[in-house]
């Protein structure tokens, strides 16, 4: 997307709201403030050239299994709403990817523990389903996960797909044909048993992208959005306004490619906003670090 990446091509530099870090988080959560609040000026600021980059696909919601172990079914409650909520924000950046989770034999867990804690988020999602605040956007309850034993593989090997047995070989359309494709090339002996296959899906991040760059685009046309890209948040600190007496959140910045001649880095830019979001990912910590040194200046 083509985007004005100088704070210099935005009528203010002062901003409502200030978003850090133009991922899927704080792209959403610039687009979110800008439907909120329509009198209100954001500006969302992002050190890459472009939004939400990342790895191309993962996985929406199966974290809460991966972790059987190490999060409770309420946390992993938690995560299936939220995954859910991503679903209908995104529905044309998913793809099904059933996905076989189990415990390799020198594991400490057991296959029952897998089965409990998706027999607890198959009811969990049949009530969200039920209560239509949510699509069933991993497909009916009943199919959220099957559990499998050797003899269950060992027969689906004896077996052609149902998509094989006619004709087509290239998606699978059951759990049975995404079980039997895994035991097609996994070794069943170094594998704890039971094991589960779960209606999963995949998200492409890519396309997150486009979507989110093709709707802030529309509001930064409408002047109701800034978005710097390749851009870098260099310091945050609180200061007085000398005419209102309010505080506001002082963000330095420095875009990429505007040097003076000979190369050298240009002086930082400061941006005045009331409200301060971190979406930085994994550099959170180094802007919350800023913030809680300016609280106890």
């Amino acid at each position: 997307m083509a985007s004005e990446s100088s704070v210099a091509a935005s009528q203010s530099q002062s901003f409502t709201v200030g978003v850090v870090g133009g991922g899927i988080a704080g792209s959403l959560a610039a687009l979110r403030l800008c439907e909120a609040l329509p009198q209100a000026s954001v500006v969302l600021i992002e050190r890459r050239p472009a939004l939400a980059s990342g790895g191309p696909y993962c996985h929406l919601h199966s974290g809460g299994l991966l972790y059987a172990t190490n999060i409770d079914n309420d946390e992993a409650r938690v995560l299936l709403h939220h995954s859910l909520l991503f679903a209908q924000t995104f529905p044309q950046c998913l793809l099904l990817r059933p996905t076989i989770v189990a415990f390799r034999k020198d594991a400490p867990q057991e296959g029952s523990v897998l089965v409990q804690r998706c027999e607890a988020m198959r009811e969990e999602y049949r009530r969200m389903v039920t209560s239509g605040h949510f699509e069933a956007s991993l497909g009916p309850p009943d199919d959220y996960f099957q559990a499998y034993t050797r003899d269950d593989l060992d027969r689906l090997l004896t077996q052609p797909s149902s998509t094989e047995s006619q004709g087509d070989s290239s998606v699978p359309a059951t759990n049975d044909d995404w079980a039997l494709r895994f035991a097609r090339v996994a070794d069943l002996d170094e594998i704890k048993y039971p094991l589960v296959c779960v209606r999963e899906l995949g998200v492409s991040c890519a396309r997150c992208s486009a979507v989110l760059e093709l709707k802030l685009a529309e509001l930064q046309g409408q002047g109701r959005l800034t978005l710097l890209t390749s851009t870098e948040v260099v310091c945050v600190k609180r200061e007085a306004d000398p005419q209102s007496g309010s505080t506001t959140w002082a963000v330095r910045v420095r875009t990429e490619g505007r040097g003076h001649e000979g190369g050298t880095a240009p002086e930082p830019t400061k941006l005045s906003v009331e409200y301060l979001v971190n979406a930085a990912g994994f550099e959170t910590p180094t802007v919350d670090s800023w913030v809680q040194d300016a609280a106890a200046g």
